[in-house]
């Protein structure tokens, strides 16, 4: 029994190590015919802006968002202006005591509909 209880004590230290920085995988379809502008990703606390551009119809865009300094539940932000210059803005999901509760996100912009899929898996 004595010989179990420090490979016990280093497994359990081992498992309780996380090596992943904290924050969201973003990734953003455009199933639209024309292209977005001033696209922008970020928790209500807007401590880290992700800056992700124009996207292109039928694009598809990722990144990830550091969330290592939110501290506070909030939520998702997704921002982006039409080709008609309407600016659209779509408040998704949960992350609580600054920690995301899922690995990713995924938009699927269509022309009249933004869809929103949550992942617990980074993949």
């Amino acid at each position: 029994m004595k010989k179990f209880l420090p490979v016990f004590l280093i497994m359990t230290l081992i498992s309780c190590v996380s090596h992943e920085e904290k924050g969201i995988e973003v990734v953003i379809k455009n199933n639209t015919d024309k292209m977005l502008t001033n696209v922008g990703f970020s928790t209500t606390e807007k401590l880290e802006v992700l800056a992700m551009g124009d996207i292109q119809a039928d694009e598809r865009v990722s990144d990830f968002l550091s969330m290592k300094n939110n501290i506070v539940d909030g939520a998702y932000s997704l921002t982006f202006t039409h080709s008609d210059g309407k600016k659209e803005t779509s408040i998704t999901g949960y992350y609580t005591n600054g920690a995301p509760l899922e690995k990713r996100v995924e938009y699927r912009i269509e022309n009249d509909s933004t869809f929103v899929t949550f992942s617990k898996f980074g993949y």
